[in-house]
């Protein structure tokens, strides 16, 4: 009986993200800037944020460890389908990942991801972590990486300060996030730049709980969890020394 429930909980959420869904760390060449300043102390205060303001939009199938995604739609319109480079898109493997319908339709299993990057955006994280910050932040990067020429912000996923997770680039769609390794690759950004601060304990909670998440969901082994400079192609130093032994960490306790 347990089994079966845990399979329907996993079904619900394949069914939920497939339907509803980076970069030298936000630069795919890897060369993003490393904002100087001084070696922050990991926040140990970040612990059980409140509840987000009211415009945000939430998934209520996709929970994570504090609370539901927060959709795309929150910090932009979505507009990658109505893109003028739309025949430039590329889908995670070739094809549409279809809203299926909890049916006796099966799962379109050869599309969905079968590895995972986490990134940091090299960006110094300066001020609160709050709902506005971590708006503003996507919407830069959304930006950057419009005028570069991309089809919109490259990574699937984002972490903010709090530990909320927000819809990034819909997951039907192949990341930009590695160089050259982008196929059914899902994109985790964890906002900041571990390189000169540290994470704040609510990312790493909410980290670890979402690369569980994926790795259950999707069936994906430790050796395809990676820190993008893990990458032979990738001449970076994200996610940063600050977050990449605690990911590695991570990495070995769940898979």
């Amino acid at each position: 009986m347990g089994n079966m429930k845990e399979q329907e909980n996993r079904r619900r959420f394949l069914l939920t993200t497939a339907g509803l869904l980076a970069a030298g760390c936000q630069y795919n060449s890897g060369r993003g800037p490393l904002v100087r300043g001084v070696l922050a102390s990991p926040e140990a205060n970040q612990i059980d944020p409140p509840a987000d303001p009211s415009e945000r939009v939430t998934a209520k199938g996709a929970m994570f460890q504090y609370g539901p995604l927060v959709m795309r739609e929150t910090w932009t319109r979505f507009d990658l389908e109505k893109n003028d480079k739309d025949k430039d898109l590329k889908y995670m493997s070739g094809q549409v990942v279809k809203d299926v319908k909890m049916s006796k339709i099966k799962l379109p299993t050869k599309n969905l991801p079968n590895r995972i990057s986490v990134h940091h955006d090299a960006m110094e994280w300066k001020g609160r972590h709050d709902f506005s910050s971590a708006r503003e932040r996507l919407r830069k990067i959304h930006k950057y990486h419009m005028q570069n020429n991309w089809d919109g912000i490259g990574y699937h996923f984002a972490i903010d300060g709090r530990g909320h997770v927000w819809q990034c680039r819909p997951l039907k769609y192949q990341g930009a996030h590695v160089g050259g390794e982008n196929t059914r690759n899902l994109g985790i950004l964890v906002m900041g730049n571990f390189e000169v601060q540290h994470p704040t304990l609510n990312q790493l909670k909410s980290l670890e709980k979402a690369l569980q998440i994926f790795h259950e969901a999707y069936k994906i082994p430790g050796s395809r969890i990676k820190g993008h400079k893990e990458y032979a192609s990738a001449a970076t130093l994200c996610p940063g020394k600050n977050l990449f032994p605690k990911f590695v960490a991570m990495r070995n306790r769940i898979a």
